[in-house]
């Protein structure tokens, strides 16, 4: 039952993370899971073939668990921002001055990096139109 808990927070948090990095949260927590269960399995495995006792099995097993939850952990805090080059987080209230290329969504505070999008990658909502000073 605790193995079910930890296996539900850990999943939420590394889909939490990759939200916040630009990626679809599916995927990741479905890694999470995969590396998990598996390497669980694998560790049965492994203490099956060491021992017929129960002891060295669940402990191989255990540490096959703990194995995949490090390893999830490793692969989503690696994966590199889709967001923003410095991925740092911008709330709705915030006076920031975009950078030139940059601009930042008026309906959900996101900020967009210097690529050519026409959409916020958070809400939808269409891209601001740039106001050109004329100079002199």
């Amino acid at each position: 039952m605790l193995e079910i808990i930890g296996l539900i927070f850990l999943s939420r948090r590394n889909g939490r993370v990759a939200v916040e990095k630009g990626y679809n949260k599916g995927p990741i927590i479905v890694m999470t899971v995969v590396l998990w269960i598996g390497l669980e399995l694998i560790g049965v495995i492994l203490g099956l073939s060491v021992s017929d006792e129960l002891g060295p099995i669940l402990f191989c097993g255990i540490i096959g668990a703990i194995i995949g939850a490090i390893l999830s952990l490793i692969i989503t805090n690696s994966l590199q921002s889709k967001n923003t080059p410095d991925s740092a987080a911008v709330s709705s209230n915030s006076t920031a001055v975009p950078l030139k290329g940059q601009w930042f969504c008026e309906n959900c505070g996101a900020k967009n990096a210097i690529f050519d999008d026409e959409k916020c990658f958070k809400c939808g909502e269409l891209k601001p139109q740039q106001r050109v000073e004329p100079l002199g």
